[in-house]
């Protein structure tokens, strides 16, 4: 019995580490990155916004070890929408609010 709770005791620790208790709220785990991507994207000056955030998110997950998969599912899944609040000139913290990255 004792060892039970002993083993659930260390799954329950090594989950809390090992996710991130909220990726998505005020200040999640990718919002700050979100909110660069989309300055960067409104100011690089490339017309296919959407192959450049798709690029630099690539870029960006790649470096995230194995949080990648999270990374570029969180990501992608918002990519379209991004675009448009960044085509239609939102500031970077509103479009990544709507997204709810941020």
């Amino acid at each position: 019995m004792r060892t039970l709770l002993l083993l659930a005791a260390f799954f329950t620790i090594s989950l809390s580490i090992a996710l991130p208790p909220n990726m998505q709220a005020g200040g999640g785990l990718f919002c700050t990155v979100c909110t660069e991507l989309v300055k960067d994207a409104e100011t690089s000056g490339e017309q296919d916004v959407k192959a450049y955030l798709t690029k630099e998110i690539k870029a960006f997950c790649d470096t995230t070890g194995f949080l990648s998969t999270t990374c570029q599912a969180a990501f992608n899944s918002v990519v379209d929408q991004l675009c448009t609040y960044i085509n239609q000139k939102l500031p970077p913290d509103v479009c990544c609010q709507k997204v709810g990255l941020c």
